[in-house]
């Protein structure tokens, strides 16, 4: 794929320096966090080239949209028991306790963090080992952000309480992995502005939607910022941000997983476009509100 973008550029009348020039510029600019595959279909994108970024999700990064639907699996927190294992929960993370450091018998050093995770049934404590406590320091890992546990077990821990350990081949996904809207544990509202058909951007930065689905807004597309990362394991993550603005406000978007491959070819900047079904959630990092697109969000160019 990299040859035929590379003459695909080529072709357009860009010499081997200027592409050469373009590469290790946008490889400063998102400090090597791209591979060299996506570096060359921005600039084509950027040259007006008409890539078909579709023909090589599968071939260049080896994934797929065909998921384990776990929440088959997914079991509330307050019928968990003693030793039940293959544990799925979805919930929101509670309280967060700091990462302590250990010595095993060999003299080795190890790592133990914790949290609490909670649904509509109640909360329970997780217990993070090893290469898991990882996730514990990711930028998303932040209290009331949703997450999705997956193959843990139970047992009885400190103070004869029952807890949730990770195995081998247990995971966390954050949110940022799309997890269906259908699915989502949002707090009860006593506004009413969720079930409006369309607001403007500026009551979407209000503190009481936050956590909310909206049916509708409309805006124009600036600053996007296309991003892979690399996760545990080799897959690769996509990330493609925005800010969606019209005459009076500004807010952030975010699209993560494959969805934002399709929709960086759809969208420029400059364009209106209507986002429709989507949820608005506060970034602690950030303190301010941003809209993320699901699985059943849509983005339409007017």
């Amino acid at each position: 794929m990299i040859k035929q973008l590379y003459q695909s550029l080529l072709e357009a009348g860009f010499s081997e320096k200027e592409i050469v020039d373009k590469l290790k510029k946008k490889n400063d600019e998102y400090q090597g966090f791209m591979s060299k595959e996506a570096i060359l279909v921005l600039i084509a994108k950027e040259s007006g080239l008409n890539v078909k970024l579709s023909d090589t999700d599968i071939d260049i990064y080896g994934i797929s949209d065909d998921e384990v639907d776990y929440d088959e699996f997914k079991i509330a927190i307050s019928n968990i028991t003693e030793e039940t294992s293959n544990i799925v929960i979805l919930g929101r993370i509670g309280k967060i306790f700091n990462i302590s450091e250990f010595h095993r018998k060999d003299g080795t050093r190890g790592n133990v963090g914790s949290f609490i995770i909670y649904d509509n049934s109640g909360g329970i404590k997780v217990v993070l080992w090893g290469e898991h406590v990882k996730i514990m320091n990711e930028t998303y890992f932040q209290t009331n952000e949703l997450i999705r546990l997956i193959g843990g077990y139970s047992k009885i821990g400190l103070r004869n309480k029952l807890e949730v350990h990770l195995g081998k081949n247990s995971k966390i996904l954050l949110s940022t992995e799309e997890i269906d809207q259908k699915q989502v544990l949002v707090k009860e509202k006593s506004s009413e502005i969720s079930k409006a058909e369309k607001i403007v951007i500026k009551d979407l930065n209000n503190e009481d939607i936050r956590d909310t689905f909206v049916a509708q807004v409309t805006g124009t597309v600036d600053k996007l910022e296309f991003k892979e990362q690399e996760k545990k394991g080799g897959d690769i993550r996509f990330l493609l941000k925005f800010v969606l603005y019209d005459n009076i406000s500004s807010i952030g978007v975010v699209v993560w997983g494959l969805k934002a491959i399709k929709l960086l070819k759809l969208i420029n900047e400059g364009d209106s476009i209507i986002l429709s079904n989507f949820l608005v959630k506060y970034n602690t990092y950030s303190k301010v509100n941003e809209i993320h697109l699901l699985k059943n969000s849509k983005l339409i160019c007017i």
